[in-house]
C-alpha cells in the first residue's frame, strides 16, 4: 500500500504583496497559534472541528483580497459565503497567517461597512457581542427585520446560512436584537 503524499498549502508571493521579483513564486503557508486561538474564540458555536474543514478549503483554493488598510486577507469560507478572514503576511519567505478576523471585525470589508452604515466601532461590537459566530447562530437577530437588514446590507448575509454547522449542544438562544436596535437607534 502506497502512503499518501503530503501537499503543503502554498500561496503566490505576488498575491500577498511580496516583491514583484518573486512573482508567481509559491510560498508555503504557516499559521501562528494566535490565529488558531482567535479562530476558535470567534467561531464559538461550531460543531467539533468544523472550523478545520473550512480552514482546509480556504488554504486549498486561496482567495486573497486587500483591505482598506493595505493588509492582505485570506477569505475563510467560500468566496461568496464568507465567515471571516486570516490576515496574511509575507515573512522570511513564507506566507504567515497572523490572526483571524470574524466577518464583522474591524479590518474586514464587512466590518468597515457596518461602521459606515451604523457607526459601529470595535468597542460597540464587543459590547453588543456581534464579534463572534454565536451572536448570529444563537440569537434572535435573524428574526428581527431591522437588525437582519443592517447585516445583510453590510455583506454579512452568509452568517445567517451557517446554522447547519452549529453545535446543537451550544444552541441556547440569546435575545440580542432589541438591545442592538436600541443601542444603534435603528
Amino acid at each position: 500500500m502506497k502512503a499518501a503524499k503530503l501537499k503543503w498549502a502554498t500561496i503566490k508571493a505576488v498575491d500577498i504583496g511580496a516583491s514583484n521579483s518573486l512573482g508567481n513564486f509559491e510560498m508555503d503557508v504557516y499559521i501562528q497559534s494566535h490565529a488558531l486561538e482567535r479562530m476558535k474564540e470567534r467561531l464559538d458555536s461550531y460543531k467539533f472541528n468544523e472550523e478545520n474543514l473550512f480552514f482546509f478549503l480556504s488554504v486549498s483554493k486561496p482567495v486573497i483580497i486587500q483591505n482598506s488598510n493595505g493588509q492582505y486577507l485570506l477569505i475563510y469560507g467560500e468566496p461568496d459565503k464568507r465567515i471571516g478572514y486570516f490576515v496574511i503576511e509575507p515573512v522570511e519567505g513564507v506566507a504567515l497567517l497572523t490572526t483571524f478576523l470574524f466577518l464583522t471585525n474591524d479590518g474586514t470589508p464587512e466590518g468597515e461597512k457596518l461602521r459606515a452604515l451604523a457607526g459601529i466601532e470595535k468597542t460597540d461590537k464587543k459590547y453588543l457581542k456581534i464579534d463572534r459566530l454565536s451572536a448570529f447562530a444563537q440569537s434572535d437577530i435573524e428574526q428581527n427585520e431591522a437588525a437582519k437588514h443592517l447585516f445583510l446590507k453590510a455583506g454579512c448575509g452568509s452568517l445567517f446560512d451557517l446554522f447547519f454547522h452549529i453545535d446543537p449542544d451550544r444552541s441556547e438562544q440569546f435575545n440580542r436584537a432589541d438591545t442592538l436596535i436600541k443601542y444603534l437607534n435603528l
